[in-house]
């Protein structure tokens, strides 16, 4: 959708019925093949926001962006779950 609405950036945003709002490894993978995909294309991802009945959670506050672009620099794949604090 953002290629075909020649959109400037992408967010993206699900929520966890079960309330607890820290990404699960899948979220971070996903993020990770969106940021990918949008860099490709010329379209940021600017976050990946988790939402629960109490909340939310931004990727990108947790520093999860910064933790996948720093391990592609070196050449590997970081699958690690964040944890909230």
């Amino acid at each position: 959708v953002a290629l075909n609405k020649n959109a400037a950036c992408i967010i993206i945003a699900h929520n966890h019925p079960s309330n607890d709002p820290a990404p699960s490894n899948e979220d971070i993978n996903v993020t990770k093949k969106i940021s990918t995909l949008g860099k490709a294309m010329n379209i940021p991802l600017l976050d990946h926001l988790v939402i629960t009945d109490s909340g939310y959670v931004s990727m990108k506050q947790l520093n999860v962006f910064t933790s996948f672009e720093s391990n592609e620099k070196k050449g590997g794949d970081n699958n690690e779950k964040k944890q909230l604090h």
